[in-house]
């Protein structure tokens, strides 16, 4: 029995299944006009109990006397089996599901004299049927955000199940979708000249800074060190585009010390 290809088709087949079957919900809900966040929790809460079942079901299948037995004992029996197959990529590099089975599960059934009492056939089947399952589970809900989008959007032609390596806010379609909803604020259509046009006009730190390609940031910084002509309106912030303008020119600041100067040149001309 190739263990390894009967894993892969079934988690293949169901992993595809529940996307499917998430899919279908979502589309489901966001018709009946329900929220995102109802939706989200009643999925997860489906998922857990098909999961559950499926446990059961592995438990029926893996003893022809079920009937007769406690579950809590099946459970019991069936851990250490389980537990080697959850950690088989830690224990192996290759052919993992192979190895496992070979080098670990076979010789404790063995030593446990249980080897006719479980089918490796139906335990491999459910078990890539249940990973599957709780796969999609798990990137549905690490990527929750993303699905929302999309539920929001009613675009459901998006909606695929896949496991990024990124945050989801680096996630390509998380940004479009994003843009779509919250769209960026658009610039203004009317921009600070650099024309003699209404020199007098007072401008904001921000008008200052596409005027002079300078970043808000800088503009404060040469604004607290004198280096740039400014008015302080109380708490309000203003230049003079005609200062403004003058001081790119000259490719200096009309300084403090600069202001107070011709201040006193002026007084000494009129006194």
């Amino acid at each position: 029995m190739d263990y390894n290809l009967l894993y892969e088709t079934t988690y293949k087949k169901y992993f595809s299944l529940a996307e499917k079957i998430l899919k279908a919900k979502c589309i489901k809900y966001k018709n009946e006009g329900v929220s995102f966040n109802y939706t989200y929790n009643e999925i997860q809460k489906n998922s857990y109990a098909y999961s559950k079942q499926i446990n059961e079901k592995l438990l029926q299948n893996s003893y022809a006397y079920t009937k007769h037995i406690n579950e809590k004992l099946l459970q019991e029996k069936l851990a250490p089996y389980s537990k080697l197959f959850s950690e088989r990529y830690q224990i192996f590099d290759e052919d993992c599901i192979l190895n496992v089975i070979e080098k670990r599960i076979i010789p404790l059934l063995k030593k446990n004299k249980q080897t006719s009492k479980i089918s490796l056939e139906e335990f491999v089947y459910t078990y890539a049927k249940l990973d599957a399952i709780k796969s999609a589970s798990r990137i549905f809900s690490n990527f929750n955000r993303l699905y929302e989008l999309i539920f929001k959007l009613n675009d459901f032609n998006k909606f695929e199940l896949v496991e990024h390596k990124c945050s989801v806010e680096n996630i390509p379609l998380f940004i479009k979708l994003r843009e779509k909803i919250y769209p960026t604020p658009k610039e203004s259509k009317s921009k600070i000249s650099k024309s003699t046009n209404e020199d007098d006009a007072y401008l904001n730190v921000q008008d200052v800074s596409k005027l002079t390609n300078y970043a808000v940031p800088t503009i404060y910084d040469l604004k607290h060190k004198g280096q740039i002509p400014f008015y302080k309106n109380g708490a309000k912030l203003q230049f003079k585009k005609s200062e403004i303008l003058d001081w790119i020119e000259k490719g200096k600041g009309v300084t403090k010390n600069d202001l107070e100067a011709k201040a006193d040149e002026y007084i000494l001309k009129n006194s």
